[in-house]
């Protein structure tokens, strides 16, 4: 389960704020956001 303060967020989410250029280090470990990152072809 994820914390409370996060249990509005989803990866549908976050994959969508990256995939417009957004800052997503503050919800995501660096790993994952490398990896979405190069998946939209960004770093």
């Amino acid at each position: 389960m994820p914390h409370e303060k996060y249990t509005y967020l989803n990866s549908s989410i976050v994959r969508e704020l990256a995939s417009y250029g957004g800052d997503i280090s503050y919800f995501v470990p660096p790993i994952v956001e490398k990896a979405i990152l190069a998946k939209f072809g960004m770093k």
